[in-house]
């Protein structure tokens, strides 16, 4: 299955992964391992995760960090729309 991850999710990957470097070496590097296992489980099983709109709009929650993947998929896309902090509003992902 094809991934194509939005420009914002790769922004908000960025600056997280930037953020954790801060505050320890070799955190941010962790924090984008757990995205790519987190996005090869997506890839394998897209509808065992929480499904979070009726647009079909799923999620699921990274194991170590506490960062949502926020995605959607249809034929054989994968498109990933966001990866934003559990305390968020949805609406900060959804605009």
């Amino acid at each position: 299955m094809q991934i194509t991850v939005s420009e914002r999710a790769q922004l908000e990957t960025e600056l997280i992964q930037n953020w954790y470097d801060e505050i320890e070496k070799g955190l941010g590097e962790k924090f984008l391992e757990e995205i790519n296992n987190s996005l090869e489980q997506i890839c394998l099983f897209p509808m065992s995760f929480q499904k979070i709109s009726d647009k079909g709009i799923r999620q699921t929650l990274l194991k170590r960090f506490p960062y949502h993947i926020i995605y959607y998929f249809k034929n054989d896309e994968i498109i990933i729309l966001s990866v934003y902090h559990v305390k968020r509003e949805e609406e900060d992902w959804n605009n």
